[in-house]
């Protein structure tokens, strides 16, 4: 939990002192070029490869400022992976237990899959295949999975039922103030925002292009279906599962409620807490 806290707060810090500086070095920019501001980023992804180190170079001890850039970003690049790799590395090794001793292996083919898919952003036209992937990639299907999560874990789950696990499971001391600060985040602050940011996306959303320059690419319909199919593609697997089980269930004549039960292996890692959380489905709140 202080972990979460801390992870927060220091990524608001560095997002408001990376705009202050950003910002600070545009105008920078815009100064010594005599330009707008609005002028002074003529591409789409021109800001991180040739604005920033175009001011870094006007700077005192030049080289040593750009090094400590690019060893940023490729450190940014990096940890990124790290998360995004570990997700679904972890689904994989919980659907599949019997891989877990082999995590060395998962990772390099995972890693190897996913570097013959982005191939095809190094050939000629793979500036156009990026910005389209780039457009995309934070979409719809992130913020309606988002919603669903936290939905389910505030809601179906309940936060309460959450909040007592960790601390008989874990070990982790709630003061009162915290615990109704997580209450009210998980069960009305979030979902709230995130349906803001869902519905923002769609009423704002705009067909993709590519500028460089005074030159402004269009794609083809084609290709903004198939990239809008791509980024529905996550949330419709969702739906789809989700749709199956109930199916499946109808078919062998059970409840539905059943499907908001666990399983039966299902708990916390101590076998001493298993009782806590089987009892939290079984409270007069849960019935209801």
């Amino acid at each position: 939990m202080r972990d979460a806290i801390l992870v927060g707060i220091v990524n608001t810090m560095t997002s408001l002192l990376s705009g202050v500086i950003v910002f600070s070095m545009l105008g920078f920019t815009a100064l010594q070029m005599n330009k707008r501001l609005t002028e002074v980023v003529n591409t789409d992804l021109g800001l991180a490869f040739i604005v920033y180190p175009e001011t870094l170079s006007h700077m005192p001890v030049a080289p040593l400022w750009s090094a400590l850039f690019f060893i940023m970003m490729i450190t940014l690049g990096l940890d990124s992976q790290f998360t995004m790799m570990e997700s679904l590395t972890t689904a994989v090794f919980d659907e599949w237990p019997r891989v877990g001793g082999r995590k060395g292996t998962v990772v390099m083919i995972t890693c190897a899959m996913f570097f013959v898919a982005c191939l095809s952003m190094c050939f000629n036209g793979g500036v156009l295949v990026f910005a389209l992937v780039d457009h995309y990639s934070v979409s719809y299907s992130m913020f309606a999975i988002a919603l669903v999560e936290v939905l389910v874990v505030a809601w179906v789950f309940g936060a309460e039922r959450l909040l007592n696990l960790m601390q008989s499971d874990m070990g982790i001391m709630i003061p009162t103030p915290l615990r109704l600060y997580w209450l009210v985040v998980w069960k009305y602050v979030a979902p709230l925002v995130l349906v803001c940011m869902l519905v923002l996306t769609l009423v704002f959303h705009e067909p993709v292009s590519y500028r460089c320059g005074e030159d402004v690419q269009h794609f083809p319909a084609l290709a903004e279906h198939i990239a809008m199919a791509l980024a529905a593609s996550p949330a419709f697997l969702l739906v789809a599962v989700g749709v199956g089980m109930v199916c499946v269930q109808l078919w062998r004549g059970g409840k539905l409620t059943a499907l908001l039960r666990p399983t039966a292996d299902w708990g916390p890692s101590a076998p001493a807490n298993r009782g806590v959380a089987n009892e939290a489905f079984d409270d007069a709140s849960w019935r209801r």
